[in-house]
Formats: C-alpha cells, structure tokens, sequence
C-alpha cells in the first residue's frame, strides 16, 4: 500500500477520534450548564467583630447580611485557647500541665465531652469549681507561654450553640469547619457528631487543619457517623492542599464542593473591585460554587459595617448577572464514557505518531513508533485505566502541535514571501490541527475527578516542552537522512557566538518553563496583569496572552516569509503559541465553554495582529531599502 493511500486511511482515523471525542465533551457542557448554583458564604468570626462593635445582636447582623445576598455560614470549631482569649477560660499554668477554669458555664457541657472523648484531659473540682486539667511535662512542650497555646489552640470543642440556633432560625445554610485531633475513636466522632445534628441545613462540610478530619485515624468511621449517606459534600478549597482531602471526595462517592476565598496575606493589598473580579472569575472559569467572602475594613468594625453590606450586595448581584443563582452549591458528577469512546479517541494518537512520520518520509519508523504508542497506552490501560488516560493525553499535546507544523510548512534555503491568503489558510489549518489533540485529550479526562481537581492532567511541564524542542529539530533537520544530520550537527565545532546564543536561548526557555502551570504566577509582570485585567473586562473571556499577543503573530510572519536561515528563529514562539493552545483544554476544571471562547478570540486576536506585524515588516523592508540605496 502506498503512502497516499495510508494517509487517507489515517486522516479517517483521526477525523472518526475526534467525532468521538466531540461527543464526549458535548456530554461534559450538557453537565456544566446544569451546575449554577453558588453559595456566598461568611464567616461567624466576622459577623461577631461586626455585632459587637456596631452593638448589634447577632441575629441583626445575620439579617442584613441575607437581604445583602449572602447565603451561607461558615463556622470554624471553636478552641479551648479560642474560649481562654475571650475571657470564658481563665488559664492557670500547673507544673503538672495545663489548668482552664470555666468561666462561661454554656459550653462546660461541650468541654467536659470533647476532651475526655478525645483523651487530651479530664475535668476536676478544684476549689469548687470545674477545672480543665491537661496533663503534660513541663520540662519540654509546656515550658513557654506559646506551648500552652500550641496545645490548647489544637483541642476543639465545637461550636457556639446560640449562633448555630441563630442561623437555624434565618432558614441559611451552614459550613462546618471541624478541627482533626489525635486520639481518634467512635466516642470522639460522636462528640463531633452530635455537635453537627444541632445544624439544621448543612450545605457542606470542611476539615480545618492540614490534614483532613479521620485522615489520622479513619476518614470510613468520621463520614459514616456524620454522612452515612453521603448526601453532603465535601468542602475543597482553593490552594489549601490538605492531606488525605482525595481520599475523603473518593470515600464521600465524589461528592465534593469548590470553595474559593482570599488569604488574609492577600486581602492586604486588595481593594473591593479587586476581590470581587478575582470572586467572579473563580466562579466563571474554574467552577467555584462556593465563595467564601472576606470583609474588609474589620480593624475598624465601627466605620465599616455599611460598606461590607454593599460589598456584599454588590458580590450577589454581580454573579446573578452572569446567569448563575444563589443557593445551595451545585455539585458536579460526570462519570466516565462507554470504554468504547476513549477506545475511539485514543485510535487519533497512533494514527497522528505514523502520518507525522510519513510527511517526515521515513513511513516505516512511524509504523514503529506508532505500534510502540499502542503498545505503551494498551499496556498502562492493563495495569490502571486511568494512569492510561493520563498518558494518552498527554502524548496527544506532545504528538499533535507537532504534526500541524509538520503537515504545513517546510524549510527551504531562501525567503519566499507567501500570498497572505495562503498564510491564513496554513495558520488556522496548523491551530485546527492542534485544537484536535487539546479537544480529544480534554474528552479523555472529561469526568468528576478532573473537574473537580482531586485528580490532573500530568505532565504540563513536559508537554510544554517537547514540541518546542521536537519541531524545530524535525523541520529543520530531519529528511530520509535525519539521524545522519543531526549527527553531522552535533560533531560541528562550536562557535563563540553560538555559545552566547545558546546562553541566551536556555535563559529563555528556563523563564518560559517557569512560567507555564500555576508555578508561574509570580513571575507576571505589572503590565501583563493589567493587560489581563482589561481583557477580561472587554471581552469577558481573556485569550492567552502566549497565544494571541506572541503565538499567531509569529507564525503568520513565519508563514508570510516562509521558513528559511533568516526566519527560524520565529519558528519557537510560533510553537510556543500552538502548544498554548493545546494546554487550554488541558485545565479540565474550566468550563469547556469559557475554554472554546478562549481559543475562538484567542485565534482571530492573534490573525488581527498577525497582519499588523506582516505590514510593519513591509513597511521596514522598503524602509530599509531605500537607506541601502541612498547610501550606495
């Protein structure tokens, strides 16, 4: 069979791969345009600091807050150090350990079950009154002030049983936020438990600590007590890495909630606008349906009570206006696909590793490497379907930005300038091609552990990297006789300027790998950030910077130019742009909505300043050709 023949047996393949994994992420959109419903959630800390300094009773402030749009409590277990601070504990330091006389008699009852529960303490009468006693040695944890506090900031004991009535009785939804403890067992969930029954209409539940509530113990124990049925969710939240939380969604039937706030770090150089664009986005573009909002001005509660209402108003109305509704989070379950689909999709990757090769002309090393591909994913799929997902993925972004340069360009000696139509017709065939493999890749990873982010895409760094590198080699080097080349290339003598060059180069290349995956995010410049800021203003979706502003623009003048010994070098933001564009749908917690709108603006941006950087570059040349004459 000849080559031609085999491409259109190929192309088939690929096009029938990418039918198929169209159909699995229509199947995803239909799931997310059902998922709109989004908590506004406060804290109790702030909603007390608010009462007490306005002299408002807690149910007042509660009020104001729900006619302003929030919807949801948060109330993070109290502590025995948090009761010592406000003047319910008295703390009396014992060479035998730690002693609290209660002072506040409306949580003893709650005291005296959590720490025998919990095997930290017990309770005695001393001088007639009760008296926590916490045993320790004083000669090494108990030997300063903050030792005390280390302990008895780690032992809860539950929540304020007036406030929880409070919130009951304003019909909101509550978030519990339960510490973690060390002596784990059945008398202690219960403890636990028996706090959370008083909660009428608990939306999710969050662990406060590093590691997960049962995550040192038993997290089965911990939800069958407390979520036999697993109808609650579990709270993630956003940037909190906490240990055990995928066991917990896992066990919990993956019934998880997002929930999205702003570190007390952070809201120090924040303004209101700020933090209501950085709320809307989470909610926008990474399927948040929980926001925790944080207040602002708190250090001056007197003066700030108005303004937090209309932060919070404005918040509410803001998200309404993009078609989502208050209330209880939505919770998103997408499961797998029929094997046969990821069977289909996957069919695209062999296909694309052997037509790659036979554009290369070596027809017989592509039928290798493609068998070698098969082989690679079949096997993984034997062994764990999901890490064979994962790799499949993965090699679809490598494979396929690459086959798109491949399939339409070619080195050639010496510039030949192309008729513009065909520079649009080769940029959108080039992106169309890449699109394929992000699209097949993101159907893939198309289910509840991916968009809900307990599970992700590996391998960013990677796929970032090899096709910048890959394209570059092929095209330039490889033919028939492409090892021998490269050969001959590496046995070259090197040169000073080559070496200044290759110094510049892997500087280069070691910010752009920096800047790729969240790792990043410190590295944006002032003016890119806002340059982001007003694109989402504009456009209500930002197209990657790397691909509109640095990507097409280069490509269209590599195209216009055609790839030759003085135009090559664009050849590596060209790349740079395409395996962006690929890597969008790597962010499978995105909407695949806001991920197409992305790409669509993405492209026509890029083909707009694509053609003002073609016409600036004529302009120079003639430029520059007149100051040639006008010297000679």
């Amino acid at each position: 069979m000849n080559n031609k023949k085999i491409i259109y047996i190929l192309t088939a393949a690929i096009l029938i791969s990418f039918l198929a994994s169209i159909f699995l992420i229509s199947e995803r959109y239909k799931s997310e345009e059902t998922f709109k419903n989004v908590e506004l959630i406060l804290s109790t800390q702030d909603l007390e600091t608010l009462a007490y300094a306005n002299e408002k009773s807690f149910e007042e402030v509660l009020q104001d807050f729900k006619e302003a749009g929030a919807t949801s409590i948060i109330f993070r277990e109290k502590t025995l150090g948090d009761l010592e601070r406000s003047g319910e504990l008295l703390l009396i330091k014992n060479p035998g350990g730690v002693y609290l006389e209660i002072l506040n008699q409306d949580y003893a009852e709650q005291i005296e079950k959590s720490i025998i529960s919990k095997k930290v303490g017990r309770i005695e009468i001393i001088n007639g009154k009760k008296t926590i006693v916490i045993p320790g040695k004083i000669a090494s944890f108990y030997s300063y002030e903050e030792g005390y506090y280390g302990l008895i900031d780690s032992i809860g004991i539950g929540y304020s049983h007036n406030q929880v009535n409070a919130v009951n009785k304003k019909q909101m939804l509550i978030i519990p936020q339960v510490r973690s403890w060390k002596n784990y067992g059945e008398e202690s969930v219960a403890f636990v438990a028996s706090e959370l029954e008083r909660m009428n209409n608990i939306s999710t539940i969050l662990s406060n600590d590093s590691s997960v509530v049962g995550h040192s113990g038993s997290i089965d124990l911990f939800l069958d007590t407390v979520n036999s049925e697993k109808k609650i969710p579990v709270g993630m939240v956003e940037f909190f890495n906490q240990s055990g939380l995928g066991t917990i969604v896992y066990k919990n039937d993956m019934n998880a909630v997002r929930i999205h706030s702003i570190s007390d770090k952070e809201m120090l150089n924040f303004s209101e606008s700020k933090a209501i664009e950085r709320y809307l986005l989470s909610v926008e573009e990474r399927n948040i349906r929980g926001i925790l909002v944080k207040l602002f001005n708190l250090d001056n509660p007197m003066n700030s009570y108005d303004s937090n209402i209309n932060y919070v108003e404005t918040i509410s109305a803001e998200i309404e206006a993009k078609g989502f509704i208050l209330g209880k989070s939505s919770v998103i379950k997408h499961e797998k696909a029929n094997i046969l689909f990821y069977m289909l999709v996957t069919m695209g990757l062999p296909s694309a590793v052997w037509m790659l090769f036979i554009k290369l002309k070596t027809p017989f090393f592509g039928f290798i490497c493609a068998l070698g591909v098969t082989a690679l994913v079949g096997g993984a799929f034997l062994l764990n379907s999901m890490l064979a997902l994962k790799i499949a993925g993965l090699l679809l972004v490598i494979v396929y930005p690459v086959l798109a340069f491949i399939s339409a360009m070619e080195y050639k000696g010496e510039t030949q300038k192309n008729k513009l139509l065909n520079v649009f017709r080769d940029t959108v065939v080039i992106s169309v091609i890449t699109f394929m493999g992000g699209l097949m890749m993101a159907s893939l990873l198309s289910f509840t552990p991916f968009m809900i982010k307990t599970d992700q895409f590996a391998g960013v760094k990677v796929a970032h990297l090899i096709p910048l590198l890959v394209v570059p080699v092929l095209l330039i080097f490889w033919n028939s006789n492409g090892i021998k080349n490269i050969k001959s290339l590496l046995n070259m003598a090197i040169e000073y300027k080559v070496v200044v060059l290759g110094v510049i180069g892997a500087a280069a290349l070691g910010y752009y790998m920096l800047r790729t995956g969240n790792q990043g995010a410190g590295l944006v410049l002032g003016i890119e950030e806002k340059l982001r800021g007003a694109l989402d203003y504009y456009l209500g979706v930002r197209p990657r910077t790397k691909e509109f502003l640095i990507g097409y623009p280069s490509l269209l003048l590599l195209l216009y130019l055609g790839l030759n010994r003085k135009s090559w070098i664009l050849l590596f933001p060209a790349v740079i742009g395409q395996i962006s564009l690929a890597n969008t749908y790597a962010h499978i917690h995105t909407p695949i909505a806001i991920s197409l709108q992305r790409s669509a603006l993405g492209l026509i941006a890029g083909l707009a300043l694509g053609l003002v950087l073609i016409l600036c570059w004529e302009i120079l040349e003639k430029v520059y050709e007149k100051y040639e004459k006008h010297l000679n």
